[in-house]
């Protein structure tokens, strides 16, 4: 069994494993600084059903186990990470004036679930308040063009979302699950339903969607990291800079190095 106190660090360590996995560049967008409502977005979106009570998510085990080899994906796996992070600050931050943000997807094939969780980090409340300061809301229209999915709105007997339904104004966490997505273009909508607050440093309401389906044009995830590679020259200069430091002349530390090899040989 598993309690808070266990599931509490494991969290906070695939917290800081999600964050690396961007930092480094292991997207396609990457290397960028996440933030803290894409990784919380991240990690929600590979959270699995664990339990066999109707009704999902549920407060027994809210969105799930986080199983992050659903989301944290490279080449060649399925399926296919695709995600918008933008801060308060960015162009695209949502407020009254800028009241949604239009995304559309081509989805390959239906034998892979398409999964949307939209998250955002809500200005402080003021006490006693029990409702979201600034409330956005997602929706996911399907191909036909006419079929669309709010976000939260689950059939409670298989956690999956149905078309209908009415806005979420109560969470900063929204999500649609279509377990057989149609092949075709997919459009995702974010929307403000209220906005109570911009600091005067802001653009706007920031967010973050993390999306995972069979995409028709697949992100094209790098092997490696995107970050600057030092050159080897400058390695040994700065070698030789921190050698003369410490008080070691360069050629004694080098013939060291050079009869230490002499002798394994």
């Amino acid at each position: 069994s598993c309690a808070t106190s266990y599931a509490t660090p494991h969290a906070a360590a695939l917290a800081a494993l999600t964050r690396e996995y961007f930092a480094k560049g292991l997207h396609a967008n990457g290397p960028f600084e996440a933030s803290a409502a894409l990784i919380k977005a991240t990690l929600i979106n590979s959270a699995q059903n664990i339990l066999s009570v109707e009704g999902y998510p549920n407060e027994f085990e809210g969105w799930g186990a986080v199983t992050l080899d659903r989301a944290l994906l490279f080449a060649d796996d399925d399926p296919d990470l695709w995600i918008r992070d933008f801060r308060r600050t960015d162009a695209q931050a949502l407020d009254v004036d800028s009241p949604s943000g239009e995304y559309e997807l081509e989805i390959a094939s239906n034998e892979v679930p398409l999964k949307v969780t939209l998250v955002w980090s809500d200005p402080p409340a003021t006490n006693g308040s029990d409702s979201l300061v600034n409330d956005l809301d997602l929706d996911v229209a399907a191909p036909d063009g006419t079929t669309v999915y709010l976000g939260n709105v689950f059939n409670p007997a298989t956690g999956e979302s149905y078309p209908g339904g009415t806005p979420d104004n109560d969470d900063n966490v929204e999500q649609v699950l279509i377990a057989t997505p149609a092949p075709g273009t997919w459009t995702l909508r974010v929307k403000v339903g209220k906005i109570g607050l911009v600091p005067a440093d802001a653009v706007g309401q920031g967010y973050a969607l993390v999306v995972t389906a069979k995409l028709s044009e697949p992100v094209a995830i790098p092997t490696a990291a995107k970050k600057k590679q030092r050159h080897p020259i400058l390695d040994f200069f700065w070698m030789i800079i921190i050698l003369m430091v410490l008080g070691i002349p360069p050629m004694v530390f080098v013939w060291k190095r050079w009869r230490s090899r002499q002798e394994l040989n």
